[in-house]
């Protein structure tokens, strides 16, 4: 899970993601996917 908290309409953000390390702790917690779980992914939908 990746938390971002703000990226403005028509703006274009660049997210780094580190993985591979062997000594971190999993905190995945899929109550908080807003669409559900589908096929192993969280899902969420916008509307605007």
């Amino acid at each position: 899970w990746t938390r971002v908290p703000l990226i403005p309409a028509n703006s274009v953000k660049t997210i780094y993601v580190y993985y591979g390390n062997s000594a971190a702790t999993g905190q995945s917690d899929a109550s908080v996917c807003p669409g559900g779980i589908h096929s192993g992914f969280c899902t969420e939908f916008f509307d605007d």
